[in-house]
């Protein structure tokens, strides 16, 4: 759980910045790490909710530039 929670303090600090792209990579990667379990639930979610935020945010970023396809595969 440390290392998933690690990776997550490593995605918010990337989204923050505006890197949201490392951002969802970071979510993925503490997805992976938790366990989903009951004694788990909230964590999960919450990284679940991060993580489409941070698709969303990556694919705004790439309708601004006109990059509707990969902007659309995000949203």
């Amino acid at each position: 759980m440390r290392d998933a929670m690690q990776k997550v303090q490593e995605a918010r600090t990337a989204y923050t910045e505006g890197r949201y792209g490392v951002a969802v990579d970071c979510y993925r990667a503490a997805l992976e790490i938790v366990p989903e379990a009951p004694a788990t639930e909230k964590q999960v979610k919450f990284i679940k909710d991060s993580l489409a935020d941070a698709l969303v945010a990556k694919g705004m970023d790439y309708r601004k530039v006109g990059r509707t396809d990969e902007a659309v595969e995000f949203l």
